[in-house]
């Protein structure tokens, strides 16, 4: 809900939109949504991208890369798994999503998650002048 907060600024979307948001959080298809709402795949994927910025299919894998970030938080699942279980069809399709939304693989966004990956690095004097001062205090 923050995301599209900030993507729609002070204009809300119409209630076609906000329906069609709330059945895609849902896990709809998009040609069901469509046909439900009475509109066309064509015409409802204008009329979103319109409001929302995106369309309806992408804001659909927004929304399973967040369902897979939340099952993947306690770093303990198997990236397999969560592909399963938030319904990639293998681990290769979640990896490939995941770069292409975030920059970067599963297992690297899990090391800057836990705060042991990328390491700044230090100058060596830096660290020699650090040293000095923390041996005089």
């Amino acid at each position: 809900a923050e995301l599209l907060d900030l993507l729609w600024g002070h204009r809300a979307p119409d209630t076609t939109c906000r329906v069609a948001i709330e059945l895609l959080r849902q896990g709809v298809p998009v040609a069901r949504l469509a046909e439900g709402i009475g509109l066309s795949q064509s015409a409802l994927t204008r009329r979103f991208h319109t409001a929302v910025g995106m369309t309806p299919k992408h804001y659909q894998r927004l929304l399973r890369l967040e369902r897979a970030i939340g099952a993947a938080t306690d770093g303990a699942a198997e990236w397999a798994a969560v592909a399963a279980r938030c319904g990639y069809s293998d681990q290769a399709h979640l990896v490939h999503e995941f770069r292409g939304f975030t920059g970067l693989t599963p297992k690297q966004w899990r090391r800057s998650a836990r705060g042991d990956g990328f390491h700044i690095g230090v100058d060596a004097d830096f660290l020699q002048e650090s040293q000095l001062i923390a041996v005089q205090d």
